[in-house]
């Protein structure tokens, strides 16, 4: 596996001489495709001689308008447009990374997730001044969402998807150059669109001394204050994060996915909007995992006080999101789709205007599929679904646990069916509009997998869950209706074994 490349982002300001000593350290940690970026606000004394043989140095500088000197935040957005690497470490210039920095950079990143690396201080002697006061025990652990932990991000050092970062607009350049609220505003905004804000010694970094200054401290304090009181409104207006795609996930009696799966989504570069449906699940694990999601404004957390149909929830979720999307994506709470995925789906929907939906394919334990294949009515009405293929092929029928569909025209679910049954009903429905549908081999998902630090595991429900997904009275219920609607019901379903259809087989 190839190694990661990371770009490291400097603003700079008459800093030389700590630099030197920074840059040092950074140099002999650099791989290949890694880069260091220095913003600099033409500095009078220059950022100094570019070391010999170091390619991987750039200083970039923003126009230069008389004696205006830039706020950090605008240095540290230049710096991160010039950027080439997605993963992105913003460090002061006097901030000395340990000597394993970039490695433990590149083994832990992860787009879904803000870090705020570990900063000591020295003296002026060059010993310890200060421990890190965030430390606690000195262990890697996540940053609550009260927002007076907002705090515990500091600019000294920050680790995060610069792709992701974007999509909330980068720094807020409203701020002048201070201490913490320009980068508590930048932690609150990552974390209410979706990402989880760590607090990890292992980016630890020496902050070299120098004399504590903070100008405007009190303005950004205020400014920072009056933001936080409408920044919802205030970030739909200014940033680009103005979702295309909404995502439900309904979920019941699998608290234990729940993280994994809404970690997975706001893995994509995409911005998404998440409707996360509690379906009547009461227990204190599943409202300690919802907890977590709660309070962002990219997502809402619906409870239910008792178990919905599915197809109820699903009709609800496309007329929520009909006149704020384009496209809405189903995904099941113990699917976790791959990195990339979900951007797959939407570039084949993009390229592909001819098909209203299109499923991705599913890795589950002896029975690897796509979400969808063809229905043989010369076999009793047969349901195949296909192995994994390459590319975009179409098909006859799709599954729900991991498609994307179109919001024009909307075709709502039966509110009569549960579980499988509306997938198959939805489908004819489709069909019967003159709609067309497809799978897309480049969207591959975990199905009932825990992903751990030893690889997936194949994690088995609960009894009670099995009991309630498998109710007889409910299934048969299901499927009368599908009978008396389409005058056939479904076989179980098999994987196709021959060549791939040019044609989809249709009745």
């Amino acid at each position: 596996m190839a190694s990661r490349s990371i770009s490291v982002v400097c603003p700079f300001y008459e800093k030389r001489a700590a630099f030197k000593r920074t840059f040092k350290e950074l140099k002999i940690q650099l791989d290949p495709g890694d880069e260091v970026i220095v913003a600099d606000d033409h500095s009078p004394s220059g950022v100094g001689k570019k070391p010999c043989g170091c390619r991987a140095l750039r200083v970039v500088r923003p126009p230069k308008l008389g004696t205006h000197i830039y706020r950090l935040n605008t240095l540290r957005n230049l710096g991160l447009e010039h950027a080439k690497n997605d993963a992105t470490v913003v460090l002061d210039p006097d901030c000395i990374p340990n000597k394993h920095f970039l490695d433990n950079a590149r083994r832990i990143f992860d787009p879904s997730v803000l870090f705020a690396g570990r900063i000591d201080y020295l003296n002026k002697d060059g010993g310890i001044l200060k421990l890190d006061p965030r430390r606690e025990d000195g262990s890697s652990r996540w940053i609550d969402r009260s927002m007076k932990r907002a705090g515990m991000i500091w600019g000294g050092c920050m680790f995060f998807s610069k792709s992701r970062a974007k999509l909330v607009g980068l720094f807020d350049t409203d701020y002048d150059s201070a201490w913490g609220a320009e980068d508590h505003d930048f932690g609150e905004r990552m974390y209410s669109s979706g990402v989880r804000l760590r607090y990890e010694p292992a980016l630890q970094v020496m902050h070299q001394w120098h004399p504590k200054l903070k100008p405007n401290h009190q303005r950004n304090l205020d400014l920072w204050q009056k933001k936080r009181a409408y920044y919802v409104g205030a970030l739909n207006m200014v940033t680009p994060y103005k979702p295309a795609v909404g995502v439900l996930i309904a979920t019941l009696e699998r608290p234990h996915y729940i993280d994994q799966v809404m970690r997975g989504v706001f893995r994509t570069r995409v911005p998404v909007r998440v409707r996360l449906v509690n379906q009547g699940d009461h227990s204190a694990p599943q409202k300690e995992a919802l907890e977590w999601w709660k309070g962002r404004w990219a997502v809402e957390v619906v409870d239910h006080s008792k178990p919905e149909k599915l197809s109820v929830v699903r009709t609800r979720a496309m007329k929520h999101f009909a006149d704020k999307c384009k496209y809405m994506i189903t995904l099941d709470d113990d699917v976790l789709p791959h990195p990339g995925s979900i951007e797959a789906l939407l570039r084949a929907m993009e390229e592909h205007p001819e098909y209203h939906a299109i499923a991705g394919g599913i890795i589950q334990k002896g029975k690897n599929r796509m979400l969808g294949g063809y229905i043989i009515a010369g076999e009793d009405h047969q349901y195949y679904s296909l192995p994994f293929i390459e590319g975009v092929a179409e098909v006859g029928f799709v599954s729900s646990g991991f498609t994307v569909f179109r919001l024009d025209p909307l075709v709502p679910y039966d509110r009569e069916y549960d579980f499988g049954w509306n997938d198959f009903d939805w489908s004819m429905e489709l069909k019967k509009r003159g709609l067309r549908m497809a799978v897309c081999g480049d969207a591959l998902a975990y199905h009932r997998y825990m992903i751990t630090s030893k690889g997936p595991k194949v994690r088995y429900d609960s009894g009670k869950y099995r009991k309630f997904r498998q109710n007889p009275e409910r299934h048969r219920a299901s499927a009368e209706r599908f009978r008396s609607k389409w005058g056939y019901l479904p076989r179980g379903i098999k994987i196709w074994s021959q060549p791939v259809l040019k044609e989809v087989i249709r009745k």
